[in-house]
C-alpha cells in the first residue's frame, strides 16, 4: 500500500497537494525543489538548502473523501467527461452503492452515467479528481492519508 501512496503523491504533486508531516502543513508545490529518490526512499526537498526533504513514508497527504463530492461538482464532472452544460444537467447524486449518479438532457433524450468512486474513466477525469485532491485511491481507509472534513479543510481560503 505505500507503493500506492507514492504513486498518488508523484500525481498529486502539481496540484498544490497539502501533506501533514507531524504537525506541520506543507504545500508540496510551493516547497518543491527536487523529487528523487535517496536510498530507495522518494523523498521531496524543500526550497531551502537548510530545511531537509521529507519522506513519503513520513507524510500523509489531506484528502477529500468522494463521498464529500458537491452537487455542483457531480455536474462539473459530467461537463468533464460527457460535456453536458451544468443547465441540462437533471439530476447530479451521491447513490448508496460508492457512486455518483448523472443525468442530463441532450439532443437525442436523456442521458443517464453512473461511476464508482474506485474508478478513473479517462485522462481528463483523473486530472479532475487530483485538482480537486479526491481519494480515489482509498489512501484514507488505509490510514496513509488524512481526510478533510467540514471543520477542516486546508484547501478552502
Amino acid at each position: 500500500m505505500k507503493k500506492t501512496l507514492l504513486k498518488y503523491l508523484c500525481m498529486a504533486l502539481p496540484y498544490n497537494l497539502i501533506v501533514r508531516e507531524g504537525e506541520v502543513l506543507t504545500e508540496t508545490l510551493e516547497s518543491l525543489k527536487r523529487v528523487g529518490t535517496d536510498s530507495d526512499c522518494f523523498v521531496v526537498n524543500r526550497i531551502s538548502d537548510e530545511a531537509p526533504g521529507f519522506h513519503y513514508s513520513r507524510v500523509k497527504p489531506i484528502l477529500r473523501p468522494l463521498s464529500t463530492m458537491t452537487e455542483a461538482e457531480i455536474k462539473d464532472l459530467a461537463n468533464v467527461l460527457y460535456g453536458a452544460k451544468e443547465e441540462n444537467v437533471i439530476e447530479a447524486r451521491h447513490s448508496c452503492d460508492n457512486s455518483v449518479i448523472m443525468r442530463w438532457r441532450e439532443n437525442s433524450g436523456t442521458q443517464t452515467s453512473r461511476i464508482w468512486y474506485d474508478e478513473v474513466r479517462n485522462m481528463k477525469h483523473l486530472d479532475w479528481l487530483l485538482r480537486k485532491h479526491f481519494d480515489f485511491y482509498e489512501l484514507i481507509p488505509a490510514k496513509l492519508a488524512l481526510p478533510t472534513t467540514a471543520e477542516y479543510n486546508p484547501y478552502i481560503i
